[in-house]
């Protein structure tokens, strides 16, 4: 995960893993602090998400209980 400055702050772009302190956690690729590309999205009850994200939105959008609400979102 390489991370530059820019004028908000620092930025996560490349590959690297966040983990959240509600137990959340997220592994894959990161472009200007968000998710992004491939990656695993890992609810604090195990739940996850494994796909496609496009600048922090995965697949099409999730809601807010983790439930696919629309094509391309699976969760497993």
């Amino acid at each position: 995960l390489s991370i530059h400055q820019e004028a908000g702050g620092l930025t996560p772009n490349g590959f690297g893993t966040m983990k959240w302190d509600d137990g959340a956690s997220y592994k894959g690729g990161w472009r200007e602090n968000k998710m992004h590309g491939k990656g695993v999205y890992t609810w604090k009850d195990g739940r996850k998400y494994d796909g496609e994200y496009h600048l922090g939105t995965p697949g099409n959008h999730v809601n807010g209980n983790g439930n696919g609400i629309s094509s391309g979102i699976q969760t497993v």
